[in-house]
Protein backbone atom coordinates (compact mmCIF):
# COMPACT_ATOMS: atom_id res chain seq x y z
CA UNK A 1 0.00 0.00 0.00
CA UNK A 2 1.30 3.46 -0.85
CA UNK A 3 0.54 6.56 1.18
CA UNK A 4 1.26 9.99 -0.24
CA UNK A 5 1.39 12.92 2.15
CA UNK A 6 1.86 16.45 0.92
CA UNK A 7 3.05 19.19 3.24
CA UNK A 8 0.31 21.78 3.37
CA UNK A 9 -0.67 24.33 5.96
CA UNK A 10 -2.72 22.70 8.73
CA UNK A 11 -2.98 19.43 6.76
CA UNK A 12 -2.11 16.01 8.07
CA UNK A 13 -4.29 13.92 5.77
CA UNK A 14 -1.43 11.63 4.75
CA UNK A 15 -0.51 10.99 8.38
CA UNK A 16 -4.18 10.41 9.21
CA UNK A 17 -4.38 7.76 6.47
CA UNK A 18 -1.34 5.97 7.90
CA UNK A 19 -2.75 6.09 11.42
CA UNK A 20 -6.09 4.72 10.21
CA UNK A 21 -4.30 1.90 8.42
CA UNK A 22 -2.42 0.81 11.55
CA UNK A 23 -5.34 1.42 13.92
CA UNK A 24 -7.48 -0.98 11.89
CA UNK A 25 -7.57 -4.73 12.29
CA UNK A 26 -4.10 -5.08 10.77
CA UNK A 27 -2.07 -7.62 12.65
CA UNK A 28 1.49 -8.29 11.70
CA UNK A 29 4.95 -6.81 11.38
CA UNK A 30 5.43 -3.82 9.15
CA UNK A 31 8.40 -1.99 7.72
CA UNK A 32 8.02 1.63 6.74
CA UNK A 33 10.37 3.43 4.37
CA UNK A 34 9.99 7.14 3.88
CA UNK A 35 11.50 8.73 0.79
CA UNK A 36 11.17 12.21 -0.58
CA UNK A 37 8.81 12.06 -3.54
CA UNK A 38 10.25 12.97 -6.91
CA UNK A 39 8.35 13.06 -10.12
CA UNK A 40 9.86 10.74 -12.68
CA UNK A 41 10.02 11.75 -16.28
CA UNK A 42 6.67 12.09 -17.98
CA UNK A 43 5.36 10.03 -20.89
CA UNK A 44 5.65 13.18 -23.02
CA UNK A 45 9.33 13.46 -22.11
CA UNK A 46 9.82 9.80 -22.98
CA UNK A 47 8.10 10.22 -26.37
CA UNK A 48 10.13 13.36 -27.04
CA UNK A 49 13.35 11.51 -26.13
CA UNK A 50 12.68 8.67 -28.58
CA UNK A 51 11.71 11.16 -31.27
CA UNK A 52 14.99 13.00 -30.64
CA UNK A 53 16.91 9.70 -30.80
CA UNK A 54 15.24 9.14 -34.18
CA UNK A 55 16.53 12.50 -35.39
CA UNK A 56 20.04 11.65 -34.18
CA UNK A 57 19.73 8.23 -35.85
CA UNK A 58 18.77 9.86 -39.15
CA UNK A 59 21.77 12.22 -38.90
CA UNK A 60 24.36 9.62 -37.85
CA UNK A 61 23.07 6.34 -39.26
CA UNK A 62 23.22 4.77 -35.79
CA UNK A 63 20.34 2.69 -34.45
CA UNK A 64 18.14 4.56 -31.94
CA UNK A 65 18.32 1.71 -29.40
CA UNK A 66 22.11 1.65 -29.70
CA UNK A 67 22.19 5.42 -29.19
CA UNK A 68 20.04 5.03 -26.09
CA UNK A 69 22.45 2.46 -24.62
CA UNK A 70 25.47 4.57 -25.55
CA UNK A 71 24.09 7.75 -23.97
CA UNK A 72 23.07 5.93 -20.76
CA UNK A 73 26.57 4.54 -20.35
CA UNK A 74 28.32 7.75 -21.33
CA UNK A 75 26.21 10.31 -19.47
CA UNK A 76 24.70 8.61 -16.43
CA UNK A 77 26.43 7.04 -13.43
CA UNK A 78 26.30 3.24 -13.30
CA UNK A 79 24.33 1.41 -10.65
CA UNK A 80 25.63 -1.49 -8.60
CA UNK A 81 23.79 -4.55 -7.34
CA UNK A 82 24.89 -7.67 -5.48
CA UNK A 83 24.23 -11.06 -7.06
CA UNK A 84 25.41 -14.26 -5.38
CA UNK A 85 27.52 -12.14 -3.07
CA UNK A 86 29.32 -10.44 -5.97
CA UNK A 87 28.95 -6.77 -6.84
CA UNK A 88 27.83 -6.26 -10.42
CA UNK A 89 28.05 -2.99 -12.34
CA UNK A 90 24.99 -2.23 -14.47
CA UNK A 91 24.26 0.67 -16.76
CA UNK A 92 22.11 3.44 -15.38
CA UNK A 93 18.47 3.64 -16.26
CA UNK A 94 16.67 6.69 -17.55
CA UNK A 95 13.30 5.57 -16.19
CA UNK A 96 14.03 6.71 -12.64
CA UNK A 97 15.33 10.16 -13.56
CA UNK A 98 13.33 13.08 -12.24
CA UNK A 99 11.84 15.44 -14.79
CA UNK A 100 14.62 17.96 -14.12
CA UNK A 101 17.39 15.35 -14.34
CA UNK A 102 15.90 13.98 -17.54
CA UNK A 103 15.92 17.49 -19.05
CA UNK A 104 19.62 17.80 -18.10
CA UNK A 105 20.25 14.40 -19.68
CA UNK A 106 18.69 15.60 -22.95
CA UNK A 107 20.81 18.75 -22.88
CA UNK A 108 23.92 16.60 -22.37
CA UNK A 109 22.99 14.53 -25.42
CA UNK A 110 22.54 17.72 -27.42
CA UNK A 111 25.94 18.98 -26.28
CA UNK A 112 27.64 15.63 -27.03
CA UNK A 113 26.13 15.15 -30.48
CA UNK A 114 25.94 18.80 -31.55
CA UNK A 115 22.54 17.85 -33.02
CA UNK A 116 19.97 20.32 -31.73
CA UNK A 117 16.97 18.91 -29.94
CA UNK A 118 13.64 19.99 -31.40
CA UNK A 119 11.74 22.81 -29.78
CA UNK A 120 9.91 21.29 -26.82
CA UNK A 121 6.97 23.67 -27.22
CA UNK A 122 5.90 21.70 -30.28
CA UNK A 123 6.12 18.31 -28.58
CA UNK A 124 5.55 18.63 -24.82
Amino acid sequence: MIFIAEKKEDSVTGLQRIKEFFDGAWIGVYSIKIDKWKKNRSNNQNNYYWMYLGIISDETGDNANDLHEFFKRRLLPPRFIKVLGKEVKLPATTTTLSKADFAKYLMSIEHLTVIPAPDTEKYL
